[in-house]
Formats: structure tokens, sequence, C-alpha cells
């Protein structure tokens, strides 16, 4: 590391950097090097193909390899969680300075394992040059999808942070939640990303709080756990009216889709064109994710599209083709939801008001066709 020009880093592996060994046929001038059937191995990792240095006054490096498996998560520091305490963490990991490394070349990886999230069939161009890093056309397979975008390191200078742009897409996203937190996922479905995000920042969570941007998404044929949409509603409205409480059903919200778009702020999404569908509801509406602190607020006007086929729900049948607002706040695993059955109650007098206007309007007729 020392010889890359490179700081050295607390890893959350203690069996990292122990074993390696190097295999090659070279070919050296006064002008440079060149390594061919080069065999690498550091760990369990074993990487082969070219490498070439092009003078040896801070060279220019270039390189082709081939990697059958990587575990970067090895080398860095723990995640938050699997810290002790006063440890730096992956968050802590510092975008590094005065860097002189000159590089580019293309690395294929068979399996890759990174923050947690396992990938297969990666490929990229790597540029690093002038304290920088790139990352061109990079592309993984992953949890079902594919994912193809770029990624660059702004390390040099006074304004580091990081910048990443591209489409993942057909992602099973339960297991890929669970991969990203380390939890039970609360979130099921098939989705798509487009993604165009910048932080700034010389360590990682400081990208994350600053990051700024746009996000597309489309998610479909899915679940969210934590809470019982149709149930919470129907539980919420039957107070009002003295009428049984639905049973007690699995905290679970199945959907048919999920799409929409954000504008990410200050680490803050705010989503202005939010639209999902479930089989009694469609819903629109705006609100806002904090990313660092999954803490979420939204404001929704549903549509009621059918029947909440559940026991005691039928209170709420004559409400179909109704406006519904509601709020959503708390956290990602642990919303708040708050219905304003106004709307509802409203159309309903109104109704009733009508109803006794045309019967008062009938009676009247029949009494002067007397």
């Amino acid at each position: 590391l020392q010889r890359f020009g490179l700081p050295p880093q607390p890893t959350s592996d203690p069996q990292a950097f122990t074993r390696a060994t190097v295999a090659t046929r070279f070919t050296a001038t006064k002008d440079g090097a060149q390594l061919d059937d080069l065999v690498l191995t550091l760990d369990e990792t074993t990487i082969k193909g070219t490498f070439a240095l092009q003078g040896f006054a801070a060279p220019p490096y270039r390189f082709a390899h081939d990697v059958d498996r990587a575990d970067p998560d090895r080398y860095l520091p723990p995640k938050p969680r699997d810290a002790q305490a006063g440890e730096a963490t992956a968050g802590d990991l510092e975008l590094p300075q005065n860097n002189t490394m000159n590089l580019d070349g293309t690395m294929q990886i068979a399996a890759l394992t990174l923050a947690g999230m396992q990938f297969s069939d990666v490929g990229s161009r790597i540029v690093i040059g002038s304290g920088d890093m790139k990352l061109e056309n990079a592309r993984a397979r992953l949890y079902g999808g594919s994912f193809a975008g770029n990624f660059h390191v702004r390390a040099a200078g006074t304004d580091p942070g990081l910048a990443l742009d591209g489409r993942a897409s057909g992602l099973q996203l339960e297991p890929l939640i669970a991969a990203l937190t380390g939890e039970p996922a609360n979130f099921s479905g098939t989705g798509s990303f487009d993604l165009n995000l910048a932080g700034k920042g010389r360590t990682i969570i400081e990208n994350v709080e600053t990051a700024g941007g746009n996000v597309s998404f489309d998610m479909l044929d899915g679940a969210i756990k934590g809470f019982n949409l149709g149930r919470t509603l129907c539980s919420a409205y039957n107070v009002t009216q003295r009428a049984p409480a639905p049973p007690e059903l699995p905290a679970v919200t199945p959907y048919e889709a999920i799409k929409g778009s954000a504008v990410v702020t200050a680490g803050a999404a705010t989503s202005n064109d939010l639209l999902a569908r479930t089989s009694f509801m469609d819903l629109s509406g705006a609100g806002t994710l904090a990313l660092a602190e999954q803490q979420l607020d939204y404001s929704l006007d549903a549509k009621l599209t059918a029947p909440i086929r559940i026991e005691n729900c039928g209170t709420l049948d004559e409400f179909v083709g109704g406006e519904l607002p509601f709020r959503i706040k708390g956290t990602v695993t642990e919303p708040t939801i708050t219905p304003d059955f106004s709307k509802l109650i409203r159309r309903q007098l109104r109704e009733e008001v009508q109803e006794r206007l045309e019967d008062r309007s009938k009676d009247r007729l029949r009494d002067i066709l007397r």
C-alpha cells in the first residue's frame, strides 16, 4: 500500500493482507517493464493477466486482469454495527490524499462482495490519475438484475467527493435490502433505478450526508412489511363510527406498483410525483426521505378503487371512488400512518344532503301534480 502511495487502513478482517504470492514472466529494459502470464494471489483471491510499467520515475501503470473472486469488505474498516466502541468504521473511511499513482486498465471479476452485497460478472475500466479515480463503463449482475454506470472518486484538491451515475434494473429487492442493512428486509418486489448522485467530503459518511442529484424508481409486485395499510385505515375509520375493529392481521401491505422520481439535496430525497397502486387503492403524493437517518415524511392522496377485503371493513365500501388523504412519518422500518377522513365524511354529508333535497323536490312535484 505504501509503495503505491496509499496509506495503511484498519481492516475488518484481521487475516487480511497475510498471504501473497506472485508468479510471472517479465521483460525489463531501461524504459520500463512488462509482466506477462501474471498470477497474483492475495489471501483467497487469484488475479491473472498482464501488467506494464512505462518508465520507472513515477511511471504510468497499464494492466488487464481477470479475478476469480474478491471481497473488498475484508480490507475495509468494519461497518458501524460491527465496530467496537471508539473503533473506526467503513463510514469513516477517508478518500486518499496526495496519491501520485498513474494507472489505466481493465478488470473482470467473476464474484465480488462489496458493502455486504454479492455481485457477479463484474467488469470496468479503472483510471487513476492526478489523485482521482474513475470506474468507467462499470457493469455487474446482482440479485436477479444488472447494473451499468460510472463511479468517480474526487480525492485531489480541497473539494473531495464521490459521484455515481447509472441504471440498475430487475433487482430482487428483499435480498438486496437484507444484504445492505444486515437485517431482515421490510421490502420485497422487483425494482429498477436510474441514479445520478454526487456528494462532498473526505469521508464516506460525509458524502452520504451531503449527497445531491436525481433518482427515479419503478418497483413492481411486492410487499411492504411493518404495517397493514388496509387494516390501519379501516381500524381508524371504525373508531370514528363506533364500529367493531377489524381482526389482527400480519403487518404486511402488498403492492402492485410504486414509481416516481426524487431530487436529492443535502442527503435528503424529495419526491413530488410518487405513484402507487394496491388491490384496493391508488395513491399519489409527495414527501422526503432522509438517506442517512432513514426518516420519512410523506403526504399522500389516496383513491379507494375497490372494497377492502377484511372482516368488519365493509364500513368503507360506500366510499369506493372517494379520496382519502393521509400522512406517513417515522422511520422506514417503523412508519406511522395518520389518515384524514374529512374528505370522505364531507362527501358522505354532501350526498346525504343531495338525497334529502332530491326527496323534497320529488315530494313537492307530486303535490303540484295532484
